[in-house]
C-alpha cells in the first residue's frame, strides 16, 4: 500500500510505494530516489511566497561581478 503524500507549503509532493525512515530531530523523511510512483510540483501561493519572504531590497544590485558575492542592501543580500 503506498505511503501518504507528503507535501510541502511550495506544493511538491511525492506518492512512495517504498518504506521512509525518518531523520531523527527533523520530521522529514528520507527517500530512496529509486523507487517512487509519482512526483507533483505546484505553484506556490501568494501568501506562501509572503511568508517565506524577509528584509527589504534597497538597491537594484545582485551579485558583485568582481567578487561573485552579494552586494549589501541588494536582492540577494542576507
Amino acid at each position: 500500500m503506498p505511503d501518504p503524500p507528503s507535501a510541502d507549503p511550495a506544493g511538491v509532493s511525492l506518492i512512495c510505494s517504498s518504506s521512509t525512515t525518518p531523520i531523527t530531530g527533523k520530521g522529514s523523511y528520507v527517500l530512496d530516489v529509486n523507487f517512487f510512483d509519482e512526483l507533483r510540483i505546484g505553484l506556490a501561493s501568494a501568501e506562501d511566497i509572503r511568508n517565506w519572504s524577509y528584509g527589504e531590497v534597497k538597491k537594484p544590485e545582485t551579485i558583485n561581478y568582481r567578487t561573485l558575492k552579494p552586494e549589501k542592501d541588494g536582492l540577494f543580500c542576507e
